[in-house]
Order: C-alpha cells, then sequence, then structure tokens
C-alpha cells in the first residue's frame, strides 16, 4: 500500500510539473516583433529608470493598436511599481514612459 501511495504521489508531482513547465513557456515565448519591442524598452528604462532591474522582472508586451505598451511583472506579493513604457509601432519611438506604484 505504502509503494502505491508513493508511486500516485510522483506521478501527481512529475504532472503538476510537466503543466506549470509548459504554463511558463508558452507565458515567455515572444515574437521577433515583441523581442524588438522589449530591448527597446529595456534601453530606455536603462537610461531613465536606472534603479530597475529590467532583467530581474518578465517584461510583458500588450499590442494596443497603433502603440506597444511594455510592463513588467513583479513577484506574487510584492508591492511597488513598475516602468510602463509606450512604444510607437512603425517606428519603435518611445511615445511615454511612467512608473506605477
Amino acid at each position: 500500500m505504502k509503494a502505491s501511495n508513493g508511486a500516485v504521489l510522483l506521478i501527481s508531482i512529475v504532472a503538476l510539473l510537466s503543466t506549470h513547465g509548459d504554463f511558463v513557456a508558452a507565458e515567455t515565448s515572444t515574437t521577433p516583433i515583441e523581442g524588438t519591442v522589449t530591448r527597446v524598452a529595456e534601453r530606455h528604462i536603462a537610461a531613465h529608470y536606472p534603479d530597475f532591474d529590467s532583467i530581474k522582472y518578465p517584461p510583458i508586451v500588450r499590442d494596443d493598436g497603433t502603440i506597444w505598451t511594455v510592463h513588467y511583472q513583479l513577484p506574487a506579493g510584492t508591492i511597488g511599481g513598475t516602468p510602463v513604457i509606450e512604444i510607437e509601432k512603425g517606428s519603435f519611438k518611445v511615445l511615454r514612459a511612467y512608473r506605477t506604484q
């Protein structure tokens, strides 16, 4: 009986980890254009928000019609804000940048 309980536990853990791994991979996959948008945002952040670690927090790129909006995801339970960068689609020019709280 103990052996079967252990096997069920092991199978459950493997299934959970494999499902979570797929979710993370899907969430972090980007198109080449989103990669370019992210690089533009990171260069702007390095120049204007040097205290923010854009490598530590994953960027979230959102298509908002004529602009791309890039913001960053803080860990769950963290209080604080991140830079938000709005980038024009045609020229990759930073139109607006601000920091949330």
